[in-house]
Parts: C-alpha cells; sequence; structure tokens
C-alpha cells in the first residue's frame, strides 16, 4: 500500500510539471505573437519611410544632377567668350545703366526696332546653342525638360535666351541676385505662362578662370522630371496588392500640395491635415509613420519622409507622405498570429497528454531500484538481485550503470590493494621530478651567465635565471611578461634575428638595455627550441665590460707609444742619415751597411708605428678627411707609373685598364691615394707570375675599382679574416710573407669612412681581386656635407652661419641659342672667382653646381649675408656689363641661416632653393 501512494504522488509531480511548461509555453506564446506582431508592423512602417526618403533621395538627386550640367555648361569656352565680350562692350559705354533702361523699356513694344533686336539676340551662336541644348533634351526624353534658358552679361542684361523673356533687365530680380552671391540659387516651383508648364528655377554664376564674376544663366526645368519619380513609385507599387500605395503626396515646405496620385488641386494647402497626423516637423511627438483611419473608415498605414540635403545641393524642404492600406500590408502579422494561437493550443493538450504516459513509464522501474538499493543498504550484497528493465534511452543505461556498479562494489576489496601500489608509484616519480627540477633551478642559479627564455611567437620572456636579473638591473616580476627587445635586444619584432632573419647568434657582441639608457656590452648567444609543441628562444649572455675596457686601455696605449716614439725614431733616422751622407766624416763600407741595415728597420718601424695610429684613429672616429673633388683616373694612373719600376724588377707587369679620361669623387685624396698604395702593394708582394691589372667602371652614383692579381690567391677559410686587425694570410700553404697586417684594415677604415664599400674575391691558385667603391662626386652631396662641417663649427662656436645660392635662369636658353656650353661655363667659373675675391673668411666655401652657386658664410647672421650678396650682387653685375650679357644673363640669390631659417643641412638647402620665386632679379 506505501509503495502505491509514492508511486502516485512521482506521476501527480510529473504531471504537473508538465502542465507547467505547457502553461509556460501558453504565456510566451502569446508574448511571442504579441511581439511578432508588433515588430513585422514596425519592419513594415520602417521600409515604408524608407521608401518616402529614397523617392526624396532621387528627386535630390535628379535636380543636383540639373544643377551640375547648368555648372558644367557655365564652364562653356564660347559662353564665356559671349559673355566676356558683351562685359567689354558695356564697359566703354557712356552710361550703361541709360542703355538698359532704353532696351528694358522697349522690351515689350512691338516696334521693329525692338524687334530686330530681339532677333539678333535669339539668333546669335550662343542662344543656337542654348536652343539645341533644349531641342536634344526634349527629343531624348519625349516632353521639354528645360522649358527656358536664358544669360545675362554681369549688367543683369540678356544677352541669349531659347524664347523671349519677359524683360530685358534682370539684376532686380531676386534669383538674379542670390545667384550672383550663393553662385547657385534654386526657387520656389512656379508655372511657366510662356511654356505652359510648373517649374523649378535655377540660376547659376558664370566665373572667368581667375574666378572673376561673368554673369548669370537661368534655367527653368520643368516640374514633370520631379512628377514622373513619384509618379513611378505609385506604378511599381501597383504591381504588389499586399503593398499597393493608396496615395502619394509631394508638399513643399510652404506645406503646399505639389503633386498627389489622386485628384488633387495644385499648390493647395494641406498644413491642416498633416499637423494633426504626423505632427510639427521638430515637436517632440513627430513620428515618421503610424497606423490610423483613413477617408474611407478603414485602417491606414501613414508614412513620411523629409527631403534631405544632397552633396552640396541643400534640401529645398519638401515632404512626401505616403498612404497604404493596413488590412492589405499587415496580412501577414495577422496570419502570423492565428497560426501562433493554434501551435499554442496544440502544445498545451500534447504535454498535457506526454506527462500522463511519460510518469507512468518512469515511476515503474525507479520502484524497482529503489528495493535494489534496500538491499545494498543491508550491506548484503550477495543477495542483491540484478534490476531487469528492457529499456534502449536513459533508464535502461541507468539500469545497467547500477547493475555494473553492484559488480565493481563486489570486487572492491580485491582492486584496494592494487589503488595502493599505484599510488606509491606516481608519489616517487612525483618526487624524481622534483628533485631534477631542483637541480635545474640550482646550475642556473649558480652559473655567471644571464639566461632568459623568450616565447617566439610574442617575444614576451617567460623566465629568467637571477644573473640575468641582476645585469638587467630591474626586479625579476619587472621582466618577466616584457618583449625582448626592450632589454636584450636592439631589434624590434619584424626584425628578429632568429626567427625573421633566420641568422645564428653564436658568442656575438651586443648591448644589452639597461634602465635609465644605460647600455651594457655582452656576448650573446641565442637559439630557437621546442618544447611541449611550442617554440621559445633561449638567450644567453655574459657581461664583457671589462674585455671592453682592456681593449680601451690596449688601444690608448698603442696611440700612446706610437705617439711617444715618433719623435725620437725621427731623430735617430736623422742622425742615421748625417752619417751615411758623410757630413759627420767618412765610415768604411761594414758600417755603411751596418746603418743602412738599420735606417731600413726603422723606416719599417715608422710605417708600423703610422699604421698603429690611422688604426688608433679610425676606430675613435677621429679620423680628419680632407674631402675634395678628386679625378680618380688620374689618381690610379699616378699610383701605377710608382709601382712599375719594382714590378718590372719582380718580372711582373702592372697596367691600368681605365675606359673614362676623368670620373671624378668626392674624397680625401690622400687617403684614397693610401688605399690604392695597400692594395696595389699587397697584389704586388704576394704575385711571382703574371702581373695586375687596376681597373675602373662608373655604376649610378658610385665607382667601382678592382685590383687583379694572377698571384697564388687566399683559401676560403683565411677569406673571413682578411680585413682584421694584425692579420697576415699566406695566400698559399706554408708561411707567408711577414708585415704588419694593418694595410687592409687601414683601408677598410677609410673606405666605409668615406660611405663605400670594400671586399675581397679570391680562389687559390686563381688570383686575387678587391674591390671599393666610392660615391662619385656631386654638388648637392658635396653641398650637404659642407653644411653639415660649418653646423657642427657653429655649434662648437655658439655663431650662426649662412648659405647664399645664386641662380642663373636663363643660362640654358642662352646655350640653345647664343652660348656654347663651353662659353656659359667659363662664365660662371669667372662668376666663382669674383666672388672668391670678394669673400673675406678662408673657410668660405663656394661650390658650383650647373647653373647655380652655393656660398657658404662660416660665422655670418643672416642679416651680415644680406651685406655680403649686396656686394656680391654688384660686383656680377658689373662683370656681365664688361662682359656685354646684363640683358641676356637673369640672376636671383636666396638666403637661409642656421638657426634660425632651419636646423639640418636639407631643410637649409630647401630653404635657400624654395624662394626663387621671390628673389632678386638682376636687371
Amino acid at each position: 500500500m506505501v509503495n502505491i501512494r509514492k508511486k502516485v504522488r512521482i506521476q501527480t509531480k510529473l504531471t504537473a510539471a508538465f502542465l507547467t511548461i505547457a502553461v509556460s509555453v501558453v504565456i510566451v506564446g502569446s508574448i511571442a505573437v504579441y511581439m511578432s506582431q508588433n515588430a513585422l508592423q514596425d519592419a513594415i512602417g520602417k521600409n515604408t519611410v524608407l521608401l518616402a526618403e529614397e523617392t526624396l533621395r532621387q528627386i535630390s538627386q535628379n535636380i543636383f544632377f540639373r544643377i551640375e550640367e547648368i555648372q558644367v555648361y557655365a564652364k562653356d569656352q564660347l559662353l564665356q567668350q559671349y559673355i566676356t565680350d558683351s562685359n567689354q562692350e558695356f564697359e566703354i559705354l557712356d552710361d550703361i545703366q541709360v542703355y538698359i533702361n532704353r532696351h528694358d523699356k522697349n522690351w515689350t513694344s512691338d516696334t521693329e526696332s525692338s524687334k530686330e533686336f530681339i532677333q539678333q539676340l535669339e539668333s546669335n551662336n550662343l542662344s543656337k546653342k542654348l536652343q539645341e541644348k533644349v531641342n536634344f533634351y526634349e527629343n531624348k526624353y519625349g516632353y521639354m525638360v528645360f522649358s527656358e534658358i536664358f544669360i545675362t552679361n554681369r549688367y543683369g542684361a540678356n544677352i541669349a535666351q531659347t524664347k523671349k523673356t519677359e524683360d530685358y533687365y534682370q539684376a532686380d530680380e531676386i534669383w538674379w541676385q542670390k545667384a550672383k552671391e550663393e553662385r547657385v540659387y534654386i526657387g520656389d516651383i512656379e508655372y511657366d505662362q510662356s511654356a505652359g508648364v510648373y517649374a523649378l528655377v535655377i540660376s547659376v554664376r558664370v566665373d572667368s578662370s581667375k574666378g572673376d564674376f561673368l554673369g548669370i544663366i537661368k534655367a527653368v526645368l520643368n516640374v514633370r522630371e520631379i512628377i514622373n519619380i513619384v509618379a513611378n513609385v505609385q506604378n511599381q507599387s501597383s504591381s504588389h496588392l499586399e503593398h499597393a500605395i493608396t496615395c502619394l503626396k509631394l508638399i513643399d515646405q510652404n506645406d503646399r500640395l505639389i503633386y498627389s496620385t489622386n485628384n488633387f488641386t495644385q499648390f493647395e494647402s494641406v498644413s491642416q491635415e498633416l499637423y494633426p497626423r504626423y505632427g510639427s516637423i521638430d515637436g517632440a511627438q513627430h513620428k515618421r509613420y503610424q497606423i490610423g483611419v483613413g477617408e474611407d473608415g478603414n485602417k491606414k498605414l501613414f508614412s513620411h519622409a523629409h527631403m534631405a540635403d544632397y552633396k552640396n545641393f541643400k534640401s529645398l524642404g519638401w515632404r512626401l507622405t505616403i498612404k497604404h492600406n493596413a488590412e492589405k500590408i499587415f496580412a501577414p502579422a495577422y496570419r502570423l498570429r492565428k497560426a501562433l494561437i493554434l501551435i499554442t493550443v496544440f502544445i498545451f493538450a500534447l504535454a498535457f497528454l506526454l506527462g500522463k504516459i511519460i510518469s507512468h513509464y518512469i515511476s515503474k522501474p525507479v520502484l524497482e531500484l529503489k528495493d535494489a538499493l534496500g538491499k545494498v543498504r543491508e550491506g548484503n550484497m550477495d543477495n542483491v538481485p540484478k534490476v531487469t528493465i528492457k529499456s534502449q534511452d536513459e533508464i535502461g543505461d541507468f539500469t545497467n550503470a547500477f547493475n555494473k556498479m553492484i559488480d565493481d562494489l563486489k570486487m572492491k576489496t580485491t582492486s584496494i590493494h592494487k589503488l595502493d601500489e599505484e599510488i606509491t608509484i606516481r608519489k616517487n616519480i612525483e618526487h624524481d621530478l622534483q628533485r631534477e627540477k631542483k637541480k635545474t633551478e640550482t646550475i642556473l642559479e649558480a652559473t655567471l651567465a644571464g639566461i632568459v627564455l623568450i616565447d617566439a611567437e610574442t617575444y614576451e620572456i617567460v623566465e629568467a635565471n637571477p644573473m640575468a636579473v641582476k645585469m638587467i638591473g630591474i626586479p625579476k616580476e619587472e621582466i618577466i611578461g616584457k618583449v625582448c627587445h626592450n632589454f636584450i635586444c636592439s631589434e624590434e619584432a619584424g626584425k628578429c634575428s632568429i626567427t625573421d632573419l633566420n641568422k645564428n647568434i653564436n658568442n656575438t657582441e651586443r648591448i644589452l638595455l639597461r634602465p635609465g639608457g644605460e647600455s651594457l656590452p655582452i656576448l650573446k648567444t641565442a637559439t630557437k627550441i621546442s618544447m611541449e609543441n611550442k617554440v621559445y628562444i633561449v638567450e644567453s649572455f655574459i657581461d664583457i665590460t671589462e674585455r671592453k675596457e682592456i681593449e680601451k686601455l690596449k688601444d690608448e696605449f698603442i696611440s700612446t707609444v706610437s705617439h711617444e716614439l715618433r719623435t725620437p725614431l725621427s731623430i735617430i733616422k736623422e742622425g742615421i742619415s748625417l752619417v751615411l751622407d758623410g757630413i759627420l766624416g767618412d765610415i768604411n763600407d761594414q758600417q755603411s751597411d751596418i746603418l743602412i741595415t738599420a735606417k731600413e728597420n726603422i723606416n719599417r718601424l715608422a710605417r708600423i708605428i703610422n699604421d698603429l695610429l690611422d688604426i688608433s684613429k679610425i676606430e675613435a672616429g677621429k679620423i680628419d678627411l680632407v674631402k675634395e673633388k678628386v679625378n680618380i683616373v688620374d689618381l690610379i694612373n699616378e699610383v701605377v707609373a710608382t709601382f712599375k719600376i719594382e714590378a718590372e724588377k719582380k718580372g711582373l707587369k702592372i697596367k691600368s685598364e681605365l675606359v673614362d679620361k676623368e670620373i671624378t669623387v668626392y674624397s680625401d685624396r690622400d687617403k684614397i691615394l693610401q688605399v690604392l698604395i695597400n692594395s696595389i702593394g699587397n697584389s704586388l708582394k704576394f704575385t711571382e707570375v703574371g702581373g695586375i691589372t687596376v681597373s675602373l667602371r662608373k655604376k649610378d652614383h658610385e665607382i667601382e675599382c678592382a685590383v687583379h692579381d694572377t698571384g697564388g690567391g687566399i683559401s676560403k677559410e683565411d677569406l673571413p679574416q682578411i680585413f682584421g686587425k694584425f692579420k697576415q694570410v699566406g695566400r698559399t700553404p706554408g708561411p707567408g710573407i711577414k708585415g704588419t697586417g694593418l694595410g687592409l684594415n687601414i683601408s677598410k677604415g677609410i673606405i666605409e669612412t668615406h660611405d663605400g664599400k670594400i671586399w675581397v674575391e679570391s680562389e687559390i691558385n686563381k688570383g686575387t681581386t678587391f674591390y671599393f667603391t666610392l660615391p662619385v662626386y656631386m654638388p648637392e652631396v658635396v653641398l650637404k656635407d659642407r653644411i653639415d662641417e660649418k653646423m657642427r663649427q657653429a655649434d662648437k662656436n655658439n655663431v650662426q652661419m649662412s648659405v647664399i645660392i645664386m641662380s642663373t635662369i636663363d643660362l640654358n636658353k642662352m646655350e640653345q641659342e647664343a652660348l656654347s656650353i663651353d662659353k656659359s661655363r667659363i662664365i660662371l667659373q669667372d662668376m666663382e672667382v669674383l666672388i672668391r675675391s670678394i669673400l673675406h673668411r678662408k673657410d668660405d666655401i663656394i661650390i658650383l653646381d650647373n647653373n647655380s652657386l652655393a656660398i657658404v658664410l662660416t660665422d655670418c647672421s643672416k642679416q651680415n649675408s644680406f651685406r655680403v650678396e649686396g656686394r656680391v650682387e654688384q660686383e656680377l653685375k658689373n662683370y656681365l656689363k664688361h662682359e656685354n650679357l646684363i640683358n641676356n644673363v637673369k640672376l636671383q640669390f636666396c638666403c637661409a641661416a642656421y638657426p634660425i631659417d632651419a636646423v639640418s643641412a636639407e631643410k637649409i638647402i630647401e630653404k635657400a632653393r624654395g624662394c626663387y620665386k621671390s628673389g632678386k632679379e638682376l636687371s
């Protein structure tokens, strides 16, 4: 009896639950019906508003295009020429207003003179062109688009027309005055008496290419174009009965009716209809659409929109109202409501029936499981029966799981021992892992190198050892999670040597970035590793500050010793020379041989000292370059000639292969001479058979010099260190020729200081070729270099410096017509010499560039540069007069000063060249 009560209670609960769900479905369905209907009505209402807005946009677009057509025509060459000629004719009249009043008075008279005057206006070329335009549009669209077009000059007088206008004089009309003031004027729609149509007045101002006012074009646009747009909306809607429009009304800004698809009276006021239904345009209750009752007593959907601006066409303030049959347009919403109500009733009935069936289906197996669980609670596992419920759903799965659980409980006692063993094994593994982790951490903490682990994808630092934290100089928590180029790399993401450029970094010198902008020299190794399917970068580095200081001390020691040795060596060499020359008395042959050997070794030692000093200056960035215009061809020939005797002694041939007779570079002549001597001398040392060839070729803005020999060559292993300090590489296996090993290193420093490149190509037994490049002489580059130099000098001395650029603006023309190129060059060179004689300071610089001269004035303010400019101008004027060129050559001057005009050489040159148009001109 107890079991029966339990079963009934479960069924009741399940049935009640299903009924609750059904009631919830009904409530939710009712809400959904209400919201769906409102949403559908709102969507349809908004679509009708969009239809009205799109129709008004098409009207605005149409008017805008017509305005554009007239504006384009206003720039027509014939039109502008006619108006210009008319304005000029009026300007020579004694009294313009009297002339206009006379023709305006006779305009409507029927005299022969007035008829002839009007006939002349209507038959001129401009009027004919206007009539062609009107006819073109009429033929194209089948009706008269522009009912009238006429043009006035700047005085308001009519100069061309498609038909006779009401008045000759138009300047007193509002549309004429508005168009002149605002450039474009759109008037209200009005009835065109002559054409018999309602039209829109469009007036456009005509300007010359310089922007001067010439006159006005007035075009009368047939309103039929606008009405066709509105009527087309009605026609398209009629093909869809469910969305049929019953009425469209186009209303102007004064609430007057322009057009209606129903019967209407033109320009009838509809304000009494508009405001009660739609409210004021700016009012708080203003709506874009609403549902109401129409004149026939049926529900209607009323929608409206206001004309908006289109590009630079300002809205005319028109409105468009649309009226739909609400019963038809909202029919889908009503059908949806009925369907949802039927579905809700069906779901309620189905839920009640299912509740009764499912509650019975569930309660029966639950009771069986309850009985089995009672036996389990008693602890008598052997007497627990298997539950036999045949079901393929969750109840069946639950029964199977229950039976399996009983089987597992019976075997539990035998499984506990195995579980204990597994736990013990896991603990031992965990202990070993902890011990290995501690060992690794101890090694990382004890190492003297900084080590960081970096995410290769995000470049964020994920781990850092204590030494890395110490070297970076900020707490570890501030390092972890930051991108690596903020600390240990100067390259940003996208330029990473490891991930982006695929380069190896192995014991490479880099800079460690520390707080406050401090940098720490380090020796770094970086490599990629993979852990748990993720790529990381491991970077290790050591502090090499001490090593750098030792190298600095070594360089300073070499420089100091070299300087200190030069003086005593010079004295010793001079003393030996005096003895060898017999000035201090006669010496025998044995003494002479000893002294000659001593002198040669002193010379060798002097060369080593000079090389050491050059290396010291190059590494300190203190090498002094005296750059000038150098003919590299002459320089190569000079060096080749110097080595010719020495080459012949070894049985070698030395030659130069130079195509051009003159190629100028901007360089320090002595330093480039030193590079050539080092390269050719080096080749001469290591060549036993064949010879040496020096070649030169010009590429773009640089020259490439090659020194090729037929010596034994250099091995691939030795090539990377050929330009190193104190490196004496043998060309062939076995001991090589001894030397300082500094010549090529010095040459590399000199060429790179000149913004050039130097390299070597060689193979064993196939000879060696040394290459180097230098920039060719370009006046603009020289000028920039000299200005940079003078700017640094001005900063050091706390003074100003100025640049004057003089341009010969007609010299190119003279070259073509009167003078040869050589003659024009001689003129500029004479001017250069003349200007040099005027300048007082030796540091002042003159640079000749094609047809201009640049004068760089040291310690000269802008005010003083004007005085210099005046002296230069006067002297050049005298020179041009003396040469009978004063009427042929025109000069312009412009000046810029540092730092008041610009703070960079590029900007100073730009400033000095940019004011030629406003500069002074010699006459």
